[in-house]
């Protein structure tokens, strides 16, 4: 009899959940045969939030949010697949030809956007046609995306976004969450992100991206980069790169030119290194000015074991000092000058100024360089390191371990980024200038300032770098590339560089360019990298009031005026010309006294007879230009 009941009881449950069931059956085909499918457009919509702007330390728009308008189709509202999908394909470019499009819209019951923010054009098109009820269940959905006013330029410092106005590089990606919060309050419409101030000065990168693209066009090389910083404070003023590309239209640029060479690409420094592997020994007090090395032509030194290291010079030199070691840039000496001391303490000197350490920019992808351990070392390391062989670094490392030189030894981190400012206008965050440590004394930085200017003064390797009226503290680099099939140094690949700290006596700029794998009739750093600061100042001494302290000041009042320098008088004896423009050669050429040929442009490289030939009527004076 229990059980009986057990039996009854177990049919009766399921015929009950049968019945349900059924019931739930039956109302979901209700559902779908009487009751329409819910559009989603009617549904809640989300805050609207607007990307905050990117501007430069002037205020001029870098990147800015811009209304734009998606297409999106609500396939239940669409009466007309064919007509629909043949008037969508004509107006739009899409990557569904009208076939598939067509099939798309007879489709199951769904939303989808076709197209995410299209043309304005496109989007005058569409609304023709929707005006004229053409469209039936296509829809023009405004969105916020993303536009660049300055299109090329700073475009590897600013970034771009993705199809959903999500930072993906650059700026645009390590600010995601400033310029575009993620949080939203109940109840608001519209959302606006903070701005993002960065450092960067509009027209001093137009003009060093002009710079760039020329020299890289001109030397045939891969990339160029150049890079001006005030050395107080740390900030970049450019960050200037070719290739570069145009991150309004994202989709036509390649990974090449989208890479952030000034932070994410390790390279031998070549001889600028000079400068840090000088200054570290000058500082540890095993080499001082008044010392001597002889130059033969090479570096050679006897290993314990009865071998002997060998490392070649461009010339032999003879008796050098530090100086000369700068203002020559003498392999052998920096070899010589670099066994003063041991490996440890040169590691430790060297990491000091910042080599094998990230600089911290806020890009992804930034290299720390290379900088092996002393019990990596070989017995060559060591001297080669000081010829700046032997080591990777990346072209912002330079800028910063630069600024101690510039700044009585005080090392500062370079900053791209100024302030972050809400849509009110108050400040969120001021990024103050960051003091990374005393790296050397302070007088030994000017003793190396000093002697980094004797290398832009005649019989310098750096003289096609000089300025009129501008003392300029510099050094050349020409620095072998590893061959990364070979393993081995590429036979004809070099990164040709320069570094000018200046004024010499008050240092308000530095300066840095590098050329990789130079493919024309010069590829030094002296010949092809040198006059390309040259070029820069005739921007930058007027537009930053740059004067050294015996010359006048000439400040920017809207428009770049440059002054002729004078020539050397040519009374009795003919002058030194070399390092100056050619227009200002102008008065020599009216000397009735003198034949003047020029060869080439730019600036006088060499000239014959020497300065000091006595004139004599019909002289003929040769100036080579580069």
């Amino acid at each position: 009899m229990l059980e009986a009941r057990e039996r009854y009881r177990m049919w009766t449950v399921i015929v009950g959940l049968g019945v349900v069931a059924v019931a739930i059956a039956a109302r979901f085909v209700w559902l779908m045969a009487v009751q329409p499918l819910p559009d989603p457009r009617s549904a809640v919509q989300v805050a609207d939030v607007e990307r905050g702007p990117i501007l430069d330390r002037n205020g001029r728009l870098l990147a800015i949010a811009t209304r734009f308008d998606s297409v999106a189709v609500w396939t239940p509202d669409v009466t007309d697949p064919a007509r629909t999908a043949a008037t969508l394909s004509e107006v739009l470019d899409l990557d569904l030809d009208r076939s598939r499009l067509e099939q798309r819209l007879r489709g199951r019951p769904h939303f989808a956007y076709l197209k995410r923010k299209i043309t304005p054009t496109e989007s005058a098109q569409l609304r023709t046609h929707l005006q004229a009820g053409e469209l039936r269940g296509v829809s023009l959905q405004p969105e916020f995306g993303r536009t660049y006013p300055e299109q090329e330029l700073a475009s590897h410092v600013v970034g771009f976004v993705g199809v959903d106005d999500i930072g993906l590089d650059g700026i645009e990606n390590t600010f995601d969450h400033v310029l575009s919060p993620a949080v939203v309050q109940p109840g608001e419409h519209l959302v606006r992100g903070h701005k993002v101030v960065l450092t960067i000065d509009v027209n001093v990168q137009y003009a060093m991206e002009q710079i760039a693209v020329r020299a890289r066009t001109e030397h045939r090389a891969r990339w160029v980069t150049i890079l001006v910083m005030v050395p107080q404070t740390g900030e970049l003023l450019a960050y200037a790169a070719s290739p570069r590309y145009d991150p309004n239209s994202i989709d036509t640029s390649s990974a090449q030119t989208r890479i952030n060479r000034p932070v994410a690409v390790a390279y031998e420094p070549g001889s600028v290194f000079k400068v840090f592997s000088m200054a570290s020994l000058l500082d540890d007090g095993v080499v001082t000015p008044t010392d001597t090395f002889y130059c033969g032509g090479h570096y050679t030194r006897r290993t314990p074991g009865g071998g002997t290291i060998r490392i070649s010079d461009l010339k032999t030199h003879g008796t050098v000092t530090a100086a000369d070691i700068i203002r020559y840039s003498c392999n052998a000496g920096a070899g010589y000058a670099s066994d003063q001391t041991d490996d440890g303490s040169f590691h430790a000197s060297l990491s000091a100024f910042g080599f094998g350490s990230t600089v911290d920019l806020p890009f992804s992808g930034e290299t720390a360089g290379i900088l092996r351990d002393v019990d990596r070392w070989s017995l060559r390391s060591k001297p080669t390191l000081a010829m700046g062989q032997e080591l990777a670094v990346s072209a912002v490392q330079i800028m910063r371990a630069a600024s101690a030189i510039a700044n009585d030894g005080m090392m500062m981190r370079p900053r791209i980024v100024r302030r972050v400012v809400a849509a009110d206008g108050t400040t969120v965050k001021d990024f103050s200038p960051e003091p990374v440590r005393q790296v050397v004394k302070p007088a030994v930085a000017r003793t190396v300032l000093a002697m980094m200017e004797g290398a832009t003064e005649p019989g310098g390797t750096a003289v096609l770098a000089r300025v009129p009226g501008l003392r300029v503290s510099g050094k050349t680099g020409t620095a072998e590339v590893l061959d990364e099939r070979t393993g081995s140094y590429s036979d004809d690949a070099v990164i040709a560089s320069f570094l000018a700290i200046a004024p010499t006596e008050s240092p308000q700029v530095i300066f840095y360019v590098a050329i990789h794998s130079p493919r024309g009739p010069a590829t030094y750093g002296g010949l092809i990298a040198a006059p390309l600061f040259a070029e820069a100042a005739e921007f930058l001494v007027p537009y930053l009031s740059l004067s050294s302290a015996d010359s006048p000041r000439v400040r920017y009042h809207g428009a770049i005026t440059r002054r002729t320098p004078a020539v050397p008088a040519a009374q009795a004896a003919i002058g030194d010309y070399r390092g100056l423009p050619k227009r200002s050669l102008v008065p020599l050429l009216s000397d009735s006294r003198l034949h003047v040929r020029l060869i080439g442009n730019g600036y006088v490289h060499s000239q014959s007879p020497p300065p000091g030939t006595p004139i004599s009527d019909g002289l003929e004076v040769r100036l080579t230009l580069r």
